[in-house]
């Protein structure tokens, strides 16, 4: 029978990756394998992946059932999700490995995101890259959720993440996320100019940094292309009728510096200003 006391010194051990006692805790008492310990119902699997013992994960992933990784905290939150936040891909590799539907798995609390979302959110770029080798592991998203990553991915520079969901996912190019009330348009127009160098590297730091910059101008460009042949109708109809919504990113680029957004768009229809100026 678990008690405060040992889920208290459980939870001590999982804090500070002490697999030791964990396991002379775990071995005495075997239901505490998964038990929640916290306040947040969380269980030592959450708050080991949260402190990114790596050693201790993959220790208890292996006293544990596959279906015990599926065990949510209070907000209806995964481990994985701790984890993806953390960056630690070796700590999700031993999850996956073990459930391999985890990263897919329904995201069904209030305050729950998936892993990919904790993942873009926190900027981890390697940890976006192996979920999204996972499988699709938006199957189970609702489509708010979707645009909410989205717009995430495009807030993190994870260019390559955002369009590969777009593609997926073409009606997110018009939706608005429940945070912002944003598009994926909105966030890309407000993007600071992120690829212009510095005069304070040295030179081999200045390459490496330009070849980086033009990789996500690369991809940038292919999502904002994407983005914009699925607003932009053909017709010259259907245009005027959201010139209202689209003129103003014009001016929010304009004003953040963001001369690639202004280009490609007017590039793409070079008498859009006119048309918008037409209207007033």
């Amino acid at each position: 029978m678990a008690s405060p006391q040992r889920e208290r010194y459980l939870h001590i051990a999982a804090l500070k990756g002490d697999w030791k006692a964990a396991k002379g805790i775990i071995g005495q008492y075997p239901e505490l394998v998964n038990a929640r310990i916290t306040q947040g119902q969380e269980t030592a699997l959450h708050v080991a992946a949260a402190a990114g013992h790596v050693h201790f994960v993959k220790k208890l992933v292996d006293e544990m059932d596959e279906h015990d990784l599926e065990t949510e905290n209070r907000m209806g939150n995964t481990a994985l999700s701790f984890a993806a936040a953390t960056g630690k891909v070796r700590i999700a590799k031993y999850m996956v490995e073990k459930n391999p539907g985890l990263a897919s798995i329904r995201v069904r609390g209030p305050g729950a995101k998936s892993p990919l979302y904790y993942a873009a959110l926190s900027g981890q770029r390697d940890m976006v890259q192996y979920l999204l080798g996972c499988g699709e592991v938006w199957n189970n998203l609702l489509d708010q959720d979707m645009i909410e990553l989205l717009n995430t991915c495009i807030i993190s520079n994870f260019y390559d993440a955002a369009l590969r969901i777009l593609k997926d996912h073409l009606h997110l190019a018009l939706a608005r996320d429940g945070l912002n009330n944003e598009t994926p348009l909105d966030v890309l127009a407000r993007k600071p100019p992120a690829f212009a160098g510095g005069n304070q590297r040295g030179l081999w730091e200045t390459i490496i940094h330009a070849c980086h910059n033009q990789k996500l101008k690369t991809k940038y460009l292919e999502l904002l292309e994407c983005l914009w042949g699925q607003v932009i109708p053909q017709e010259d109809m259907e245009i005027s009728n959201i010139t209202e919504s689209i003129v103003p990113l014009l001016f929010v680029a304009a004003e953040r510096g963001n001369d690639i957004f202004l280009v490609q768009l007017l590039r793409s229809y070079p008498d859009f200003i006119l048309k918008g100026r037409s209207r007033n």
